[in-house]
């Protein structure tokens, strides 16, 4: 045989081998078959895992069981401990010695606060107790229209417990910031100078569940 025959043979052989691999390079699927079942979409998973995130946490249980980890504070919050009012407290941890900003003092007056879900994230809501009225009255409604509650902060879930249904809220981002406006408060005794909260120079240092209250500083 030739060795022009052999070249031809060979390159025919070549040009088959690059036609069947032409499906592997970019030809499109096979449609399925009608009635076939099609694959299962990944389900979704809005947040975090909860043993991942509360590992090596600090984790301390009373009135409300907190997790303490690097930075992050975190609260679980049992459905049950939801729309519940609880009194918040905030007082100055440590003052500077003059214009009323001592330790001890309060930053302002004792909230009656409720975590109320929405979503995917909890607010924390600062209930108006200035006015009330007879329950389920006319008047409770017209107040309820011309007085609302205000919210301190929104806390974005991080976690849901599957057993129980509780949700998992970082605190850190409440607690520090300048939630009682001190700040502005400072601003009128310093010959009204721009006083800011700096949250990147201020940390938690402590916290401590007991079964009545928490306290964090």
């Amino acid at each position: 045989m030739s060795s022009r025959n052999l070249r031809w043979r060979a390159l025919a052989a070549a040009l088959a081998l690059a036609l069947a691999s032409l499906p592997a390079l970019g030809m499109a699927a096979p449609k399925p078959r009608k009635g076939a079942a099609e694959p299962a979409a990944a389900p979704d998973k809005p947040y975090q895992d909860w043993k991942k995130l509360t590992k090596d946490a600090e984790v301390k249980r009373g009135l409300f069981t907190l997790y303490q980890k690097r930075e992050n504070l975190y609260l679980e919050l049992r459905p049950e401990q939801l729309d519940h009012p609880v009194l918040g407290i905030w007082s100055i941890a440590r003052g500077i010695g003059r214009d009323l900003v001592l330790g001890g003092l309060s930053i302002f007056n004792d909230r009656l606060i409720e975590f109320h879900r929405t979503g995917d994230r909890v607010l924390v809501v600062d209930k108006n107790t200035r006015f009330i009225a007879p329950a389920g009255s006319a008047i409770e409604k017209a107040k309820d229209l011309s007085l609302g509650h205000s919210v301190l902060a929104s806390l974005k879930i991080e976690s849901v417990q599957d057993s129980n249904r509780a949700v998992l809220v970082d605190l850190a981002p409440l607690l520090v910031s300048d939630i009682g406006d001190l700040a502005e408060f400072m601003r009128g005794n310093f010959n009204n100078k721009a006083v800011r909260f700096d949250k990147d120079r201020s940390a938690i240092t402590t916290a401590k569940a007991f079964p009545e209250n928490v306290e964090v500083d």
